[in-house]
């Protein structure tokens, strides 16, 4: 049987709770203590994800998969916005955070059964003719 996303979306969630806690202990590992905005970005953004991460773990609701998309989308421009881009490493750190935080929002709304974005179903449709397609070819031989 097929895991579906609705089956491992709780296990998502606290990936993204694992992740603030990395974004949180960035802050005294790398050389983020230099800048102290970086480290209160750090701070603020990994207990704000491990927040949102468990709520939604707890009563996902897609108001929580986007508020994820658009705190990571605030990671990667934070070292621009907060003036801290000249710490490599911490922008490094917020800009691989900040994906993985868009990332896992995104696969939070894919499939979802009341999927509201025109491009996902269209998506889906067209994934699941080819995996049609492939099934038909694969009985054929």
């Amino acid at each position: 049987m097929k895991a579906t996303t609705r089956d491992t979306l709780p296990l998502l969630q606290l990936l993204g709770c694992a992740i603030g806690v990395g974004l949180m202990a960035s802050s005294s590992f790398l050389d983020v203590g230099r800048g102290p905005t970086a480290e209160w970005s750090a701070l603020f953004g990994g207990a704000l994800l491990i927040r949102l991460s468990l709520s939604a773990a707890l009563n996902f609701r897609d108001w929580k998969a986007r508020a994820e998309m658009g705190l990571g989308l605030w990671l990667i421009a934070s070292p621009w916005l907060l003036d801290f881009e000249r710490l490599p490493s911490a922008t490094a750190v917020h800009y691989m955070v900040g994906l993985a935080t868009v990332g896992l929002g995104a696969l939070g709304l894919w499939d979802r059964p009341n999927a509201t974005a025109p491009w996902s179903r269209r998506l889906q449709r067209w994934l699941g003719a080819r995996e049609a397609s492939h099934h038909r070819r694969a009985k054929a031989c």
